[in-house]
């Protein structure tokens, strides 16, 4: 498949969901990009997740060599980004059940124009549809 949709968006926006529902509709199944086997070297394990046309995940690049991974295993793919970036008080309201029972992953505690500043930061990987 030379085209990848990648669901995109900070923590507790909706990601999983909406790839879910697009993955239904599409007839895939989404791969959640923190799920990448391990075991695999990266470039491998990435293109690997990549199969199915339909990733979701707030973005691979963790450090240098996840970027430099990702960046080969999506050479000649058209990606399609779906940004999913709700008000901030749904943001807010989204993360309350991940903030109550933390983990080493929770989102981090964003004021408003933090949360929108790095939602601009999305936008500019020039995402095709923004749902809100």
């Amino acid at each position: 498949m030379n085209k990848i949709y990648w669901v995109i968006g900070q923590m507790c926006v909706g990601k999983t969901y909406y790839s879910n529902v697009l993955g239904e509709m599409m007839g895939v199944i989404p791969f959640h990009l923190d799920h990448i086997d391990q075991s695999l070297p990266l470039i491998e394990a990435y293109k690997e997740a990549i199969k199915s046309g339909l990733i979701e995940g707030f973005t691979p690049h963790r450090n240098a060599d996840h970027l430099s991974a990702i960046t080969e295993a999506l050479k000649r793919k058209e990606i399609v980004y779906i940004l999913i970036e709700p008000s901030y008080e749904q943001w807010k309201k989204n993360c309350e059940p991940v903030f109550a029972n933390p983990t080493d992953e929770n989102p981090p505690h964003y004021t408003e124009e933090q949360y929108d500043a790095e939602n601009k930061r999305l936008r500019e990987l020039k995402p095709k549809i923004i749902i809100k």
